[in-house]
């Protein structure tokens, strides 16, 4: 996959910028999907049925949402220090989680390293979309923003393909030992992408090498990612974000105090809230159950597991295609609006005369919101949240973001698995649907068009008085791009 235009050799620095931050997407999705597949092969290795696998695999489940909303809170501590600091912090995070996990004994040693990799997803949710939106111009840089989430489905469709072979009768390696080789594939990942990190000398963004004083670094990264030699507005644009009176970092809590923050922080905490609120994780988590409760079984359980993934990996595509063109707002209505439609067809099949039809439409339905959310809600508001937080807001507003969209993750996993009987279908999917319909009103009234503008120039800010000035420079570098 392309990730940025051109092919000189400074370019490769920017492509090894957004390959080591899609690396830690990747494994996101991974860590989301790769449990699901292993859940009886787990419990014959360890000794757990019944009652116990359930009770053990929704707590193993439920460690990564709790260490990722613990991670995204650190993610803006750790931005201080650099991105580089935050890359090698979430890979050593994998590589531990994943050692554990492979060479773990029994369910003390899987739930902390299932505690650990969650928190290097949580700094991904993080780290991943900062370093791409501070390394790609502006005008792909909604484009470059789209493949973090691209590389999230890849990873969790990678985990699906990957935990296929548990249900073949027989497979050429061991199950036990390929288990242990699926729980331990985040650890050699990582480990590869760590020694790029070390060796590669060039690991931080044009932001933070302006913001600690390496402006003759930072203007020669700017020229490869613009590949031109002249970058003064650019440039400017940064200096003018660091010398603003409100450059410095503020606490969430100082910021709510400003009605103009408040203001774009709401918008995100929604926005946030209700990604998780559709469902979707319950979907990549649970699907088993799911699909199960609305009458799919066997081989059949299988295959709508794997159509659900290959649908949400292919369907992020045009996202990075059409994220600049449509704009923010028109993509996110536009699918918040599917998802809600989407999600409506199985309560309405179940009133209807064609009940009996229902696994058929639990599937139509499934796959229909999938589409729509991987155009969308999925890939723009990690787009959206790095461009309406202003910089002195942005790292401490995207890690409560980042960490109440996992909070919210955690509480629809742990509800759809409590109702995970056949006869509270209609109510999983009708709250599903009724949270994206708030979303979609919420979109329509309050969330107001990002495209085209770096954060500096956050749309939240106009009419701010002591704004007027940094939006004005700011906006030099962005208006040939609108």
């Amino acid at each position: 996959i392309r990730l940025t235009i051109g092919r000189n050799k400074d370019e490769n620095v920017v492509n090894v910028y957004i390959g080591i931050a899609l690396a830690g997407s990747l494994l996101f999705g991974y860590g989301l999907s790769s449990m699901n597949t292993m859940k009886e092969a787990i419990g014959v290795e360890f000794g757990w049925s019944g009652s116990e696998l359930t009770a053990n695999f929704s707590y193993l489940s439920t460690a990564v949402y709790i260490g990722a909303a613990a991670g995204s809170l650190s993610g803006s501590f750790l931005s201080k220090y650099g991105r580089r600091v935050m890359n090698l912090c979430l890979h050593g995070l994998f590589v531990l989680g994943g050692l554990v996990c492979a060479f773990s004994n029994g369910f003390a040693m899987l739930l902390i390293g299932r505690l650990l990799a969650g928190l290097g997803v949580g700094l991904t949710t993080v780290a991943s979309p900062m370093i791409i939106s501070e390394i790609s111009p502006l005008e792909i840089r909604g484009a470059n923003g789209v493949r973090h989430q691209l590389f999230i489905t890849v990873g969790i469709l990678l985990g699906m393909a990957l935990g296929a072979p548990f249900n073949f009768e027989s497979f050429f390696i061991p199950t036990n030992i390929y288990m242990r080789l699926m729980l331990g594939l985040p650890a050699a990942v990582s480990l590869l992408t760590l020694s790029v990190i070390l060796f590669w000398k060039k690991s931080d963004t044009p932001n933070y090498l302006v913001s600690v004083g390496k402006k003759a670094e930072a203007q020669k990264l700017l020229r490869a990612i613009y590949k031109k030699q002249d970058i003064e507005t650019e440039y400017r644009s940064l200096l003018a974000v660091e010398s603003s009176p409100g450059s410095k970092s503020m606490g969430i809590f100082s910021a709510l105090k400003d009605k103009w923050y408040r203001s774009a922080i709401i918008v995100g905490v929604v926005l946030s809230i209700g990604q998780q609120a559709s469902g979707i994780n319950a979907f990549v988590s649970l699907s088993n159950s799911i699909f199960q409760s609305a009458g799919i079984t066997g081989s059949n359980l299988s295959l709508a597991n794997v159509v659900m993934g290959v649908v949400n990996c292919l369907m992020t595509f045009p996202a990075i295609w059409i994220v600049d063109s449509f704009g923010r707002k028109s993509l996110y209505v536009m699918g918040v609006g599917g998802m809600t439609v989407s999600l409506s067809l199985v309560p309405l099949a179940i009133i209807s005369p064609w009940a009996s039809c229902l696994p058929t439409v639990s599937v139509i339905s499934v796959v229909g919101f999938i589409v729509f959310f991987a155009v969308s809600a999925g890939p723009v508001l990690w787009v959206v949240l790095n461009e309406i937080f202003p910089p002195e807001i942005s790292g401490a507003a995207c890690g409560v973001c980042a960490a109440l969209n996992w909070v919210t993750g955690i509480c629809v996993v742990q509800l759809v698995a409590l109702f995970e009987d056949a006869k509270y279908t209609n109510t999983i999917f009708t709250s599903f649907a009724g949270a994206s319909a708030i979303v979609f009103v919420f979109l329509i009234f309050f969330f107001k068009e990002s495209k085209g503008r770096s954060n500096a120039d956050s749309p939240y800010l106009e009419g701010r008085p002591c704004a007027d000035s940094l939006a004005l420079n700011a906006k030099g570098s962005v208006d040939r791009y609108v």
